[in-house]
């Protein structure tokens, strides 16, 4: 069984030194029993998001936040590929026939947006519609891989975060 992704992030959060709490000190703080943080970080219980929410400032977890902000605003997750390939050279095929699908899309988009509404065809609509649909995925895609590398080289994503939004007044 696989993991709900919530359990995977309060997971990682209450491994992570820099958080530098523990399920004990989360349950006190909530205030929740500490078996209700066991089961949810095995997955085995799903938290409300007022929970969450409450959790994620808790632990300062820029990924729950983000996770909140896709159920909360709709924002699409990206897509998992449920294919593992081991073979690196054939990752890297896959990758490079991904990225040249991913150009064919963009480019017949932005063909049929030159296109003036009043002349738009259903199949114009639609190569705009699945561009949007790719390009939602996508930066979601770099958002988590933006958090991911920034904990594994230690980085502060919180930080880096409040950095960037200042500089550009958000």
């Amino acid at each position: 069984m696989q993991k709900r992704k919530e359990a995977v992030q309060l997971d990682l959060a209450l491994n992570d030194k820099q958080h530098e709490i523990t399920a004990t000190k989360l349950a006190k703080s909530i205030p929740v029993v500490k078996s209700s943080v066991t089961r949810w970080r095995n997955g085995k219980n799903k938290m409300d998001s007022s929970i969450m929410k409450t959790v994620a400032k808790e632990i300062h977890s820029v990924a729950l936040h983000y996770s909140l902000a896709r159920a909360d605003y709709n924002i699409l997750s990206f897509k998992e590929s449920k294919r593992v390939s081991k073979d690196l050279f054939a990752t890297t095929v896959d990758q490079k026939k991904e990225e040249h699908d991913r150009q064919e899309v963009q480019d017949k988009a932005f063909e049929s947006a030159a296109v003036p509404k009043e002349h738009r065809t259903g199949k114009d609509y639609e190569c705009i519609n699945n561009y949007v649909e790719q390009l939602m995925e996508e930066i979601g895609s770099e958002i988590t891989e933006l958090l991911t590398f920034c904990k594994y080289v230690g980085l502060d994503a919180n930080e880096l975060i409040k950095k960037f939004n200042e500089k550009c007044g958000g």
